[in-house]
């Protein structure tokens, strides 16, 4: 009897593991995030828009359609097809449904610039704004999910959605909307079908292998459901609003075999299907791998039609009745397999395991949520949520209520014996977990079990997950139940469960793992370069100028930077382990950076310059919470802490508090090593970083919604010089360097083939060879990037700088301003990871001052640099490239070159372009006098005399930087900070400096500034909303 009841079992358990791996391999279509709502078009200010979401519309009334039709084309590198495909388009829809039209391409990470191109062409073809949308999705879908995300977002009452290659005649368009007259209010689905075509040239003519697998996929399509429509895969499908919102929010599949579930979903629910012949013709360039792709969409196929057969995929979610309802089945199976499990354990009580399961429910944050084992087993629907969860991320609450449903079960006699436990014991259960040893313990075990997971790729080893539960398991069984309860309405119970928490992510340990096991653990271990290694310094040259002699390869070496064989090995070896180590980390938690926010690198004598930063900052409307990340704790002043920053949103972290005193002093105590520490411990994911002695011109809250930044999460800047990073460092970070792609090292006036003929090592600007970065400098007063996004490179620009005795030389080798700005690019070319350098110049402005020995001759007294605002840029450079498309001329032409060549084309442009305004300066990186009093005193430039001006004469540098008088402003805030408001004498008096003497220089100083201004209200300082407190002057 009982080996009859196994066998009956097994088969039931086969069934049961066949649905299990229907599970594990059903797909899931990945979440939106939030840029994917946004679209960029070809109108002037390069901003970006907001993505109409037509679900809820497409539910109501098809009277508030914008157009007639919304073309949604999904692109993957299709820079070589798309323009011929858009020029049909555009001319038949011009021709035939002008204004009635959208046009809405969805790149699909694309590598090859496909967005930029999409919008080029839109200016090409004049259209006007917003006819033409780019989204673009954050990572490769595939292009079901492109077509996915594009319909749930068009705006037309027709939808079509067309192939990039332009292989079906466009103006076949008008057969599919033919079908639509007369079927406005119900789904109705039209198809564009090559079947007609199969005897004809454009199939015959195909290789036998190709055919054999499009015969054979066509079998498959029969078998599994698809019998009326002889042609799935054509890339040319039209549907109406209502047929949009009942197929495509229910779709799962993101690969090739979409049009396949597409036609599925339109079957099953009796939306009709007409299937018109279309004129199609072979275009090269397909994406398919012929054997891979076939393979894959076999496989693809079989596992989705099994997903619907069996109810992984639940029909019913569409509001519908099936002909078929499968629940019934799976139900029958879910009782028998339960029965086996009753009977296996009935004669094998080893069968269940014990102990404590950790699933994964958030794959960005790499949290673990935490359930019992004996939950999970026996139970289909907890089975699909924990094999979901490996495949995609789920949220908390979903798991927490699948979980929920599961004890509620049998009158919830289980939840019930939890409450009753708890209440009676919970005094003395949580006395246990509020023990501080105890708490401290567990938080410095999980961080360290955390980061050490980081290394192996988020995956718990089983080895690393049994050991720590072993130790644990009764204290993760109270958080269990402390989750379970945090809804009760017990009040002391919830005062309880406050206090004991769930584990908490430690930042100090996570960063002193990071520091001590990556990324000082894999510094160079040999001897620091010598004078005679270092070799010549370059003398620096602008960035406008073609330099002379050229930066050739040979330049960069001969006399430069030179290693022998065993120290450029031991680099390279250390480069390697520290490169492999940070690429083994994915996105770090939200423990560790979350939300948006600004960090200013300052140490004590530029506390005064970063309070008046954020001063500054609060005064031109900026709302976002301030960081001031100070380097150690003698840098820490408690009244200009937790006084004055308050008052201005802000706060101060030290570095030293959060790495610990062992810690620091391992790292180098020079400014620029510091700030790149500093950059990685402010908590803010998306950041602005400012140097201390910056100054913002208007608010910059706007550049972390700027397009550039949302198309890269790292903005830079330029500097004046050429880099001068030596080609020994490409090669011992393994760049791969090919040949001349850029022209920085050619005179505009010069064609670029002529460039191509020159001598590789000794006549072309290394710069410009394939593989290497841009040859213009970076000045970092300045960044913007997401932590997240850029963990790695960040935490590589940090090892640079942590070993600056071996990378300042390789990657200044004596070019003026070596720091950290050299750092951050080479760092994000190695992690392979995007940003957006300003592409406008960066500028100097300054006085014209007499030479007091030699009255006859003056000199320029620089004082500043302007940084431009970067959308404003973009906006620009995209116009100078237009132009230079336009005459014809190469369009990597340097449009600040300097030489007569250059300025006159650039003239011709301007007049060209008149309603094209100058981006406006953004950034003033004062650091001649600084933005900070407190320094300016203590310099031992003597003309710091309060008595002149410095930034620039009245009148001067307007079409630059405008007519505000930023100059009386900042000095308004050097009164408010010496006068007003940092009053603590012993700051003040650890300087040797005398406050109210300075303050009485201040206050004269700007009196002084007043009686030549042009806008005397610059020394207003405003209150913002009560919560700033500064008297008005």
């Amino acid at each position: 009897m009982s080996w009859a009841f196994v066998t009956v079992s097994t088969i039931f358990t086969t069934l049961a593991i066949l649905y299990g791996l229907v599970i594990l391999f059903s797909h899931q279509p990945r979440s939106a995030h939030p840029e994917e709502s946004l679209y960029a078009t070809n109108d002037e200010e390069g901003s970006v828009h907001h993505l109409p979401n037509r679900i809820t519309s497409m539910k109501e009334a098809t009277g508030d359609e914008k157009f007639l039709l919304s073309v949604i084309v999904p692109c993957y590198n299709e820079t070589a097809r798309l323009g011929k495909m858009l020029e049909e388009a555009v001319s038949y829809l011009q021709e035939e449904h002008p204004d009635q039209y959208e046009i809405v391409i969805v790149d699909d990470g694309s590598k090859d610039g496909t967005a930029e191109y999409a919008l080029e062409v839109a200016n090409t073809l004049k259209l006007a704004p917003h006819v033409l949308k780019v989204v673009k999705l954050t990572k490769n879908r595939g292009k079901g999910g492109a077509v996915r995300h594009g319909l749930l977002h068009g705006s037309g009452k027709y939808m079509l959605f067309a192939d990039a290659d332009g292989a079906t005649k466009f103006s076949d368009v008008q057969k599919l909307l033919a079908y639509f007259d007369g079927k406005d209010e119900k789904p109705a689905v039209a198809i564009g079908s090559r079947a007609h075509m199969v005897n004809t040239d454009a199939v015959v003519k195909r290789s036998f292998i190709r055919n054999f697998l499009m015969y054979g996929l066509h079998t498959l399509v029969y078998i599994f459901g698809i019998r009326k429509i002889q042609d799935t895969q054509c890339g040319f499908k039209m549907f109406n609003r209502a047929a949009v919102q009942e197929i495509f929010p229910h779709m799962h599949t993101e690969r090739w075999i979409f049009d396949v579930e597409v036609l599925l979903l339109a079957e099953l629910q009796q939306i009709p299907i007409a299937e018109i012949a279309v004129n199609w013709q072979e275009v090269d360039g397909s994406k398919v791998d012929l054997a891979k792709d076939s393979i894959q969409m076999a496989i693809d196929l079989v596992v989705t039609r099994m997903a619907y057969l069996l109810g992984v995929y639940e029909l019913d979610e569409c509001g519908h009745q099936w002909a078929w309802e499968p629940k019934g089945l799976i139900a029958v199976v879910a009782a028998i397999v339960l029965l086996n499990l009753v009977y296996l354990v009935g004669i094998d009580t080893s069968f269940l395991g014990s102990g404590v399961g950790i699933w994964r429910f958030a794959t960005d944050s790499a949290q673990y949520y935490i359930v019992d084992d004996e939950f999970v087993k026996g139970e289909p629907a907890l089975r699909k949520v924990a094999k979901f969860s490996e495949e995609a991320p789920i949220s908390k609450e979903e798991l927490t209520r699948a979980l929920t449903d599961k004890l509620d079960k049998e009158g919830g006699e289980f939840l019930k014996k939890i409450y009753q436990d708890v209440s009676d014991k919970y005094h003395e259960e949580y006395k246990t977990i509020l023990k501080a040893e105890m708490k401290k313990k567990m938080e410095n075990d999980y961080t360290y079990l955390f980061f050490q997971t980081l290394q192996k790729s988020y995956q718990l080893l089983g080895e690393l997950k049994s050991r720590y539960l072993e130790s644990h398991e009764s204290d993760i069984q109270k958080a269990i139940i402390a989750d379970y309860l945090k809804d009760t309405t017990d009040e002391k119970l919830k005062e309880k469960l406050k206090e004991g928490n769930q584990l908490q992510f430690d930042r100090s340990k996570y960063f002193q793992f990071l520091f001590n096991d990556i990324l000082i653990k894999h510094g160079p271990r040999t001897s620091k370069l010598s004078a005679s290694e270092k070799g010549k310094d370059i003398v620096s040259n602008a960035f406008h100028e073609i330099t002379d002699p050229i930066y050739s390869k040979r330049f960069l070496t001969r006399r430069k930077v030179n290693l022998d064989k065993q120290k450029f090995e031991d680099l390279q070896s250390a480069h390697d382990s520290v490169v492999r180590e940070l690429r083994s980390i994915i996105r770090p938690p939200d423990d560790l950076y979350h939300g948006d926010g600004i960090a200013i690198s300052a140490n004590k004598l530029h506390l005064p310059g970063a309070l008046m930063l954020a001063a500054q900052l609060r005064q031109e409307g900026s709302q976002l919470p301030i960081e001031i990340v100070l380097d150690s704790e003698a840098d820490y002043n408690k009244q200009a802490c937790e006084e004055l920053a308050p008052k201005l949103n802000a706060k101060c972290i030290v570095t030293q508090r959060i790495l610990g005193d062992s810690l620091f002093e391992l790292l180098g105590k020079e400014p620029f090593q510091l700030k790149a520490v500093s950059l990685l411990l402010s908590s803010f994911d998306n950041t602005i970083a400012l140097d201390a002695d910056n100054y913002a011109t208007k608010n910059i809250d706007f550049l972390l919604t700027s397009w550039p930044y949302l198309q890269t999460r790292f903005l830079l800047w330029p500097d004046i010089w050429h880099k001068g990073t030596s080609p020994v460092y490409y090669d011992l970070a393994r760049f791969d360097i090919g040949d001349a792609v850029k022209r920085q090292g050619l005179d505009n006036s010069r064609p670029f083939h002529e460039y191509t003929t020159r001598d590789y090592n000794t006549e072309i600007y290394f710069h410009d060879l394939e593989g290497t970065p841009p040859g213009k400098g970076v000045e970092s007063g300045q960044l913007v990037f997401s932590k997240r996004e850029h963990f790695r490179s960040l935490a590589l620009a940090a090892y640079y700088n942590l070993h600056k005795n071996f990378y300042y030389p390789l990657l200044y080798q004596g070019v003026h301003g070596s720091g950290d700005r050299e750092t951050f690019v080479p760092a994000l070319h190695v992690m392979k990871e995007p940003y957006y350098l300003c592409e406008y110049e960066v500028q100097f402005m300054g006085l014209d001052r007499t030479r007091p020995t030699e009255p006859e001759e003056t000199y320029f007294d620089e004082s500043t640099l302007i940084q431009r605002d970067p959308q404003q840029s973009d906006i620009f450079a995209r116009r100078w490239r237009q132009f230079l498309r336009a005459e014809p001329l190469d369009t990597r032409l340097y449009m600040f070159q300097q030489n007569d060549y250059t300025k006159n084309l650039f003239k011709k442009f301007a007049e060209a372009n008149k309603d094209l305004e100058t981006p406006e300066a953004l950034f003033l990186h004062v650091h001649s006098p600084k933005m900070n009093p407190l320094y300016n005193e203590l310099s031992t430039k003597a003309h710091y005399d309060y008595e002149s001006r410095y930034l620039r004469k009245i009148g001067e540098y307007n079409d630059k930087v405008g007519t505000f008088d930023h100059e009386l402003r900042i000095h308004a805030l050097s009164k408010w900070i010496v006068c007003d408001e940092f009053t603590d004498e012993d700051f003040w008096n650890s300087f040797k400096v005398d406050r109210k003497a300075l303050c009485q220089k201040i206050t004269n100083y700007v009196k002084t500034l007043k009686k030549d201004t042009n806008d005397a209200s610059a020394a207003e300082l405003k209150e913002l909303h009560g919560k700033i407190d500064i008297t008005n002057l």
